[in-house]
C-alpha cells in the first residue's frame, strides 16, 4: 500500500476502524501535494472532539481506586493516541518531501500509536468504558494541525507532547502498581518504551538536519516550535532526565528544559535591560561603560518579573548561577535569546504578548519593539531627552515650590540654584551660592548617569579649583549646566512610582547609598532608614503631619499635573535627601532628580519583600576587576530561606561568572553588623572586589547599631 493511501485512510475516514487499520508494507512512490485541509478531524459522531474552551484534566492518584475510575483515565489517554494518529498522517500528506527514512519512522510510530489505543479500547471495555462515551479533549488537534513545516510538527508531536509523555507513562506506571491495578501498568510500560522510539526520532532528525554541533538541539528545537506550545508541555512532574537521556538529549539540552519556566497560561509580560545613551559620556570608555552595564544586568529585571513573563537576554546564564538562584528560592522567568531575531518576532506577536516593558524608555527599543509587535504601539510613549534630563527635573521642582510652601522643603532660591550658558555666567553663580554661606557646589549636566555627570568644587579656592576642561567639554556638549549648593546631607531617599494611564500611584520608598558626589552604589534593605539619628526620625515621621506621607502626596499631586501626556504608563523613580541647614534644622530637598524609567529602588523594594521581617539586608553593586573570577564557593554557599524569606546569606542578583564591569548582590542577615562581616569577607576572599569602592556602604552601615537590628 502507498503511504499516502493509507495516511488518508487514517485521517479522511471517520471510521474508528479505518483509523485502526493495520497494513504490512508500504511503498513510497506518490509525493503529490495534499491540498484539503481540515479544521476539525474527520469522526463520526460520538467520536467528535469537545467544542473549543472545555478543559479536561488527568485523572488524579486518589481517582484510580475502581474500574469506573480506572476507566476515565484510559479514556484520556486513548483519545491523545488516536489524535497522534490522525496528526502523523496529516504530517505524511502535508510533507511528502520529507526525506523517505523518516517518512517510514512516522509510519512506524502511527503503527505503535494504533497498537496503544487498542490496548487502551481493549482495557476500557473491562471497565465498562466506551471511547466517546466522556467529552474528548482536543488540545493536541488545536496545537499542532496547523503545522507549517514537517520540522514545526516534530518540534511539536516528538519534542514536546511526547517527551512529556515519557513524565506521565513513567509516573502512571507507578500509580497504577500502587492501587493494584498490574495490568494497566503492564500496557503503560509498553507505550513508555514507544514513546522513548518516538522522541528518539524527533532528536536524531534535529541533530542530524539542524543542529550544528550534531549533539545540541535546544535553540534549534524552540527556533521551530509553533504557537500555542511552548517548551513547557514538554514536561510534567516528576522529571526525569534519565528517560531523556535515553532518547538521546544531550545533557545541555536536558538541563535547559528542566529550567524552562514559561506558563502554560496567558499571554506574558516581556522585560528587557537597556539603559539610555545620554546617561554616558560619548567616548570610548563611556560606550564600554555602557555596553559592560547592559550585559553585566541583563538579569536583573527578573526580579520585577512573574515565573510566566518573559524575559529578553544576550545570552544564556551559567547553570552554576542559575542553581545558586534556585537555592535562594529565586527562579528565572524564560528567557528569549536577543540574537535570535526570528524567534523573538514570533514571540513577541500581538496574541501572544500582554505588555512590553523595557528598563528604560529609549528611542531606539520604541523601534525596535514597534516593529515586533503592534501591541507595543498602543501602549508604550518612548523617549523625549528633555523629560530624561535634569532640566524637567528643574521644571518639576520649581512648580513644586511654586504650588507647595511648606517650610520643611527649604528654600526655594537655594535649591532651585542657576542654569547657566557660559563661564561668566558659572561664576557668578559660584560667588552668589558662596555669598548664601556655602563653601562647596555642585555643577551638574542636563544629562548623565550618577558619578558621571556631575562635580564637586570649593567655593573658597575661587576659579583655580575648578575643573576647567570638564566645564567647556560640557557646556560645548550639552549646552547648559546646573548650579547648586552642596548641602550638608543627612540621608538619602527615593521613591519608586507607578503610572498607569495618568494615574500616579506611589510604589514604595527606599533608601539609597550614594557617595558625596552622588554616585550610587545600592540600597539598604528592611532598614528603619534613620540609623541613630533620631532627630531624622522625628523630623520625617513626627507630628500631626507626618512629612514623609505628606512628601508623597505632594509628588502625586505634581507628577499627576504635570505633561499628562508623557506619564502614561512606565515606572518613575525620585531622589530626595534630607540635609541641615545652615541654622541646625533639618530640610527634605523633595525632588533632586526624576528618572523616567525603572530604576534600582524598583528592585530594593522587591528584594526587600523577600527579606524575613526578622533580618536586614544591603543590596550593592560590586565593581568586577579585571584578571580575578569570582570565588565559586560562594555560589554553592547555603542560604538559609525561612517560610519562603530570606534570614541569611549572600545572594548574586546577575550572572556573576559572565560579568564584565558590574555584579549586583545582596547581603542578609540578622544584624547589620553580619552584614557587613559577609561584605569584607566576599571582597577578601573572591579577591574580585575594591574594598575601596564598599567606603561609602560601610560607612552608612556605621550609622546604626553594631550587632542590633534597626
Amino acid at each position: 500500500m502507498e503511504i499516502r493511501e493509507f495516511a488518508e485512510r487514517l485521517l479522511c475516514s471517520p471510521e474508528l476502524e479505518d483509523k485502526l487499520y493495520v497494513c504490512d508494507s508500504f511503498e513510497d512512490k506518490d509525493h503529490r501535494p495534499f491540498k484539503q485541509k481540515f479544521i476539525e478531524p474527520c469522526r463520526s459522531d460520538n467520536l467528535q472532539l469537545a467544542k473549543k474552551g472545555r478543559v479536561f484534566q488527568f485523572a488524579e492518584f486518589k481517582a484510580l481506586k475502581n474500574d469506573e475510575q480506572i476507566g476515565r483515565c484510559l479514556h484520556f489517554f486513548a483519545n491523545h493516541e488516536l489524535q497522534a494518529i490522525e496528526l502523523m498522517a496529516m504530517a505524511l500528506l502535508k510533507f511528502p518531501e520529507a526525506p523517505m527514512g523518516l517518512r517510514r519512522q512516522l509510519v512506524s510510530a502511527i503503527q505503535d500509536e494504533q497498537k496503544h489505543t487498542k490496548l487502551y479500547l481493549k482495557r476500557m471495555e473491562q471497565c465498562g468504558i466506551e471511547l466517546g462515551a466522556e467529552p474528548l479533549n482536543r488540545f493536541f488537534w488545536d496545537s499542532l494541525h496547523g503545522m507549517s513545516s514537517i520540522e514545526s510538527f516534530l518540534a511539536g508531536m516528538s519534542l514536546t507532547l511526547e517527551q512529556a509523555n515519557l513524565d506521565f507513562a513513567n509516573e502512571y506506571i507507578k500509580r497504577f502498581q500502587k492501587v493494584g491495578d498490574i495490568g494497566t501498568s503492564a500496557i503503560l510500560k509498553v507505550v513508555l518504551e514507544d514513546e522513548l522510539k518516538h522522541v528518539r526520532l524527533g532528536v536524531e532528525y534535529f541533530k542530524k538536519y539542524h543542529s550544528q554541533d550534531h549533539e545540541q538541539i535546544w535553540e534549534v528545537y524552540k527556533d521551530h516550535l509553533e504557537p500555542p506550545l511552548f517548551p513547557t508541555r514538554a514536561k510534567a512532574h516528576p522529571f526525569s532526565k534519565s528517560l531523556r537521556k535515553k532518547a538521546g538529549f544531550h545533557e545541555n539540552d536536558i538541563v535547559a528544559l528542566e529550567q524552562y519556566q514559561r506558563s502554560k497560561g496567558p499571554p506574558p509580560n516581556v522585560y528587557y535591560f537597556n539603559s539610555f545613551d545620554h546617561d554616558y559620556p560619548h567616548s570610548k570608555n563611556g560606550i564600554k561603560l555602557k555596553n559592560n552595564l547592559e550585559h553585566d544586568f541583563q538579569y536583573l529585571p527578573f526580579l520585577l518579573a512573574n515565573k510566566d513573563d518573559l524575559l529578553v537576554v544576550k545570552n544564556h546564564p551559567s547553570k552554576e548561577w542559575v542553581d545558586h538562584l534556585s537555592q535562594s528560592d529565586l527562579i528565572l522567568p524564560d528567557l528569549c535569546i536577543a540574537k535570535s531575531e526570528t524567534k523573538k518576532k514570533e514571540e513577541l506577536n500581538y496574541n501572544l504578548v500582554k505588555e512590553i516593558i523595557p528598563w528604560a524608555p529609549t528611542k531606539d527599543i520604541e523601534r525596535q519593539f514597534e516593529e515586533w509587535s503592534p501591541k507595543f504601539q498602543k501602549n508604550y510613549k518612548g523617549s523625549n531627552d528633555y523629560y530624561d534630563s535634569k532640566k524637567f527635573s528643574h521644571e518639576l521642582l520649581k512648580l513644586w515650590y511654586s504650588s507647595i510652601s511648606d517650610i520643611e522643603y527649604g528654600e526655594a532660591e537655594e535649591s532651585l540654584g542657576f542654569w547657566v550658558k557660559d563661564l561668566a555666567e558659572l561664576n557668578d553663580a559660584l560667588q552668589k551660592i558662596n555669598s548664601w554661606g556655602y563653601g562647596e557646589a555642585f555643577i551638574k549636566t542636563p544629562f548623565g548617569c550618577a558619578g558621571q555627570s556631575l562635580k564637586k568644587v570649593s567655593l573658597s579656592e575661587g576659579s583655580n579649583s575648578l575643573p576647567m576642561t570638564w566645564i567647556q567639554t560640557k557646556l560645548k556638549d550639552q549646552f547648559e549646566l546646573w548650579i547648586q549648593p552642596k548641602f550638608e546631607k543627612v540621608m538619602d531617599l527615593s521613591i519608586q512610582v507607578k503610572v498607569e494611564n495618568g494615574v500616579v500611584s506611589i510604589i514604595g520608598v527606599s533608601e539609597p547609598i550614594t557617595s558625596s558626589n552622588g554616585r550610587h552604589y545600592g540600597h539598604l534593605l528592611n532598614s528603619n532608614w534613620f540609623g541613630n539619628d533620631k532627630s531624622v526620625k522625628i523630623f520625617l515621621l513626627g507630628g500631626k503631619d507626618i512629612l514623609l506621607k505628606k512628601w508623597k502626596g505632594h509628588l502625586e499631586h505634581i507628577l499627576a499635573h504635570s505633561e499628562k501626556k508623557y506619564f502614561k504608563q512606565q515606572k518613575i523613580g525620585v531622589d530626595a535627601f534630607v540635609y541641615k541647614k545652615r541654622n541646625g534644622g533639618l530640610a527634605l530637598f523633595p525632588l533632586i532628580e526624576l528618572n523616567s524609567r525603572t530604576t534600582l529602588g524598583h528592585i530594593s523594594l522587591k528584594l526587600k519583600d523577600k527579606i524575613s521581617t526578622k533580618s536586614v539586608g544591603v543590596f550593592f553593586i560590586c565593581p568586577v576587576i579585571k584578571g580575578h573570577e569570582v570565588n565559586l564557593n560562594w555560589l554553592s554557599r547555603e542560604i538559609e530561606v525561612t517560610n519562603n524569606k530570606w534570614s541569611r546569606g549572600f545572594m548574586f542578583l546577575t550572572d556573576p561568572l559572565s560579568a564584565k564591569g558590574f555584579v549586583p548582590v545582596c547581603a542578609v542577615g540578622h544584624d547589620f553588623d553580619e552584614c557587613v562581616r559577609f561584605i569584607k569577607e566576599y571582597c577578601r576572599e573572591g579577591e574580585t572586589h575594591s574594598e575601596r569602592f564598599l567606603t561609602p556602604v560601610l560607612e552608612r552601615l556605621e550609622m546604626y547599631p553594631i550587632g542590633d537590628s534597626p
